[in-house]
C-alpha cells in the first residue's frame, strides 16, 4: 500500500504585492482529483479540509456553473469545475447560497 505525503502552504506577503496572486485565483488551476466521488469527499478526504470549514464557512457552490445545495450528492466527474464562495451580498446571494430560503428562484435565472 502507498503511503501518500500531504503538503500545506503557508504564504506570508506584504499587502502591496497581494494583488499578484490576482490573476491566478482569477483564471483558476488545475487539480488532479479522484473522479466518480462526491464534491465532500473532494473536499474533505482527498483536500484535506477539515469537515466543518465546508459546513460552517462555504456558502455558496457551483459546480460547472450550476448550483450545489448538497455537497454529499454533487458528483465530480473528469474536468468538472467547482467553485467555492462564503456568504455573498444582496438577492443574487441569497438566491444561490446552499441551502437558503430562495433557492427556488433559482430556475428563473439563466
Amino acid at each position: 500500500m502507498k503511503t501518500r505525503e500531504y503538503m500545506s502552504l503557508s504564504l506570508k506577503y506584504d499587502k502591496a504585492v497581494v494583488s499578484s496572486f490576482f490573476p491566478l485565483l482569477r483564471q483558476g488551476f488545475q487539480v488532479e482529483a479522484q473522479m466518480g466521488r462526491s464534491l465532500k469527499h473532494l473536499l474533505c478526504e482527498q483536500f484535506k479540509v477539515e469537515e466543518e470549514y465546508p459546513a460552517d464557512r462555504v456558502k455558496t457552490i457551483f459546480l460547472d456553473g450550476k448550483p450545489v445545495d448538497d455537497v454529499e450528492t454533487a458528483i465530480i466527474e473528469n474536468g468538472a469545475t467547482p467553485a467555492l464562495s462564503a456568504a455573498m451580498p444582496g438577492l443574487v446571494g441569497a438566491t444561490f447560497r446552499r441551502g437558503g430560503v430562495l433557492g427556488a428562484f433559482r430556475s428563473g435565472i439563466t
